[in-house]
């Protein structure tokens, strides 16, 4: 079975296909509106994908990776943002699910009731002092898609930090050119830190890494179709813009990077954190490249927003900027 001519197993296009269906009569995203976001987030749980792949232990379904990735790829073109905030959800559950963590937060994390960012402590943006028991600093991103966030920070081959909300304090939102539901901000750390020991962090990474590949891939993806179906329906000179060599050139570079971008994300294991970590930097530059080819191919339309194609454009360089933390 195939997705835009990629192979794929019959569970991923299943899987696709149902997150596809699903999305069809949504309107995307295009402001921070916090109903929305939530009506969003509430069909991607109930659908099971929020949940997908989280070990069976903490209230997921132990899917494999391959369904997972196939999942946030169908998501990222139309909700970029809440597909990120449900990587960085996984990312988490996998953390804690084999730490004594208190209370109702991992359960809420699994059931898409609380929302949770994870950043690395080797990123630029990440300036915090952990001492003590206690972490205060600064971080200068993050995207976890709801407010009053969990923080898990991973560190080195096999320790991970949980920073529970009442230790992280938002500043003013972010400004940004899209990732519309991302609740974009930086935030000033000071509290209690629980340390969790023993993690695969080099998995924890590879996985999440590849899960932003997908969302780049979904964006691709996309942008690619939007620029078909505007030139074969757009009439100029005579004829449909497809008509034109150049034109056609176009699209179908559109459509090669797109694909190539898929295939890197729905064929990965998610165990070589070098292989997802460069199929994240190709995906993103992928992203960007087709949203804005594709933008080109809309001509003056595409920066009119009822064509669609200047919101991937800019969620193509939110994603990038939000993936930087990790």
């Amino acid at each position: 079975m195939t997705w835009a001519g990629v192979n794929l197993s019959e569970d991923q296009r299943a899987v696709s296909d149902m997150v596809l269906e699903w999305r069809e009569p949504l309107a995307p995203l295009d402001t921070d509106d916090d109903a929305a976001a939530e009506t969003a987030r509430a069909g991607i749980v109930e659908l099971g994908v929020w949940s997908m792949g989280m070990p069976e232990t903490v209230g997921g379904d132990d899917a494999a990776i391959d369904l997972r990735v196939a999942a946030l790829a169908a998501l990222g073109g139309r909700f970029a943002a809440l597909a990120w905030a449900c990587a960085q959800a996984h990312a988490a559950a996998e953390v804690l699910a084999g730490a004594r963590v208190r209370g109702e937060l991992l359960p809420h994390i699994v059931a898409g009731k609380q929302a949770v960012a994870v950043v690395d402590l080797g990123s630029v943006g990440v300036q915090l002092t952990i001492d003590g028991g206690r972490a205060s600093g600064t971080i200068a991103r993050i995207d976890a898609g709801g407010a009053e966030p969990a923080l898990v920070i991973l560190d080195g081959d096999d320790t991970a930090w949980l920073l529970e909300p009442s230790a992280i304090r938002a500043r003013e939102a972010h400004r940004r050119t899209g990732f519309a539901g991302a609740r974009t901000s930086s935030a000033v750390i000071d509290g209690t830190v629980t340390r969790i020991s023993d993690v695969a962090v080099s998995g924890v990474r590879a996985r999440l890494r590849l899960a932003g590949a997908a969302i780049a891939a979904g964006v691709a993806l996309d942008a690619a179709a939007l620029a078909a179906d505007y030139a074969s329906s757009r009439v100029q000179f005579g004829g449909p813009l497809t008509a034109l060599p150049t034109v056609r050139r176009s699209l179908d570079q559109q459509r090669r990077r797109a694909v190539l971008s898929l295939s890197a994300a729905v064929c990965d294991d998610g165990e070589s954190l070098d292989r997802a970590t460069g199929a994240l930097a190709q995906n993103l530059g992928r992203a960007i490249e087709v949203a804005a080819d594709a933008l080109q191919s809309h001509g003056g339309y595409g920066y009119i927003e009822e064509y669609g194609v200047a919101r991937l454009l800019r969620d193509a360089v939110s994603l990038r900027a939000a993936t930087s933390m990790i």
